[in-house]
């Protein structure tokens, strides 16, 4: 089938002599990991799984107008280009202007705010029509949705049934799963995000760079992903990603011009700037900015304007030595150790940038998902797995989400404005302490080594 070829293919190298990871090659050989339960029914349920989710997505759709609206605005933006019109960005502007930012969240169409190379690789799909072109992108959502949750079965190599529920939990996130119901492009971020990390373990950095490359041309937040790669001086990734997105931006403006490229920046920098005190940014920034703000949706305006600003130039900042410190080790040759010290990484990046959207949280649900199968393959129960139980339930249950929107103006209102960036804030602390703690490099000493211990037998030999 397709989902397994294109896993084992991430997780063998491009020859017998450059597979230079056991642990990877353990995980896909067709040997004994392959006759445990969790791993022949891995397939299976994420063909079930997907297979329903693209029903009731057709349903959802038609019972619910607001649903794919993301989508839509996709649709509208590829369709106008595709009719000779290069004005995609005159609705965004129309409602940045119009004030009422909340009303979003009922839009059954919301305004095109991406970068114009998503416009451009869409446009067959408006020889679809709308519906059809919405079907064949959720299409493409569910089969992503499956291979995310193949990818966890085969990195944490689970083995029991427990082990496999516990890696389902990919699919009762909300962030996803919201994603999923609007149409958008997360999914396909967050595969790519975990794919290219594998392809750089197996020795492939040029597919990894084009990859995330083109994962940037869609959503340019997600660059935060190439400061791992730059410490770990992966120079092919960062130069192959860099080609891709200097040629997405020169083909963009050659096709559309420079002045509708130019104002996809002003839409950019006004779409951050509007949204970044709404509790659609649950980056620390996005807190302190909601704290400091004088009402709701507000921004904040002189000396606390000042100390929102200097959050916004200084987290970055801080983010970036922190990574640089906990990366000094060279790369684990275990690749699960490996994809937890990337999704820390990731997730301390987040956090610490200006504008974190609730939605791209998904980006890191393969490292929360990696923690829940490692705690189900522990013998006994630690403080550890109670921590990542409950900053699953924190960014997964979508009361979360609705709390965050309904957060009043007072001292507590604005306080629970941000579970979400408090469950960010306790994943970031538990990648960290499994990843760079109780999982050490291979450098460390003896005694670093002792905490070893405090992970599942399985996984202290990796």
């Amino acid at each position: 089938m397709l989902v397994t070829r294109f896993v084992d293919w991430l997780f063998e190298g491009p020859s017998p002599a450059r597979r230079p990871l056991v642990f990877l090659q353990d995980a896909s050989a067709k040997g004994p990991d392959r006759q445990h339960l969790a791993q022949r029914l891995a397939v299976p349920v994420a063909v079930c799984v997907s297979a329903f989710t693209f029903c009731l997505l057709q349903v959802l759709h038609r019972l619910i107008p607001a649903t794919g609206a993301d989508f839509r605005a996709v649709y509208r933006g590829a369709a106008s280009l595709a009719l000779g019109h290069t004005n995609i960005y005159a609705p965004a502007v129309s409602f940045l202007n119009g004030g009422n930012l909340r009303h979003i969240l009922t839009m059954p169409t919301t305004p095109y705010v991406y970068p114009p190379p998503l416009a451009i690789v869409l446009q067959p799909l408006t020889l679809l029509g709308p519906d059809h072109a919405l079907m064949a992108w959720d299409l493409l959502n569910v089969a992503m949705q499956g291979v995310l949750f193949v990818l966890v079965v085969r990195l944490t190599r689970a083995r029991t049934f427990g082990e496999l529920v516990l890696a389902a939990a990919v699919y009762g996130f909300y962030p996803l799963n919201m994603g999923l119901g609007n149409g958008q492009v997360d999914l396909l971020i967050t595969v790519a995000g975990l794919a290219s990390y594998l392809l750089y373990r197996s020795d492939r950095p040029v597919i990894a760079g084009v990859m995330l490359g083109a994962a940037i041309l869609i959503k340019p937040t997600f660059a935060v992903v190439l400061l791992y790669f730059a410490i770990r001086r992966a120079w092919p990734i960062l130069l192959s990603a860099g080609a891709v997105v200097g040629g997405g931006v020169v083909i963009s403006a050659v096709y559309i011009g420079q002045a509708v490229l130019f104002e996809y920046r002003t839409i950019a920098e006004g779409w951050t700037n509007a949204f970044g005190v709404l509790p659609l940014n649950q980056s620390l920034h996005g807190l302190i900015a909601r704290l400091l703000s004088p009402a709701q949706d507000v921004p904040a305006i002189g000396s606390s304007g000042m100390v929102s600003l200097i959050s916004e130039l200084a987290l970055p900042v801080i983010g970036l030595v922190i990574t640089v410190r906990i990366l000094q080790n060279k790369e684990p040759r275990s690749i699960l150790k490996g994809a937890i010290q990337f999704y820390t990484v990731f997730a301390i990046m987040m956090l610490a940038s200006p504008f974190t959207e609730n939605l791209h949280l998904t980006w890191i649900l393969p490292g929360a998902a990696l923690l829940l199968v490692m705690m189900a393959q522990d013998s006994r129960p630690r403080i550890w797995h109670v921590v990542v139980i409950a900053t699953y339930l924190l960014l997964a249950l979508p009361n979360t989400e609705q709390a965050t929107w309904d957060a009043g103006t007072t001292i507590v209102g604005r306080l629970s404005s941000g579970l979400e960036c408090y469950g960010l804030v306790a994943l970031c602390g538990v990648l960290y302490y499994i990843g760079f703690r109780c999982f050490p490099a291979d450098s460390q000493t003896t005694r670093n080594a002792r905490r070893r211990d405090m992970l599942p037998r399985k996984l202290q030999q990796a």
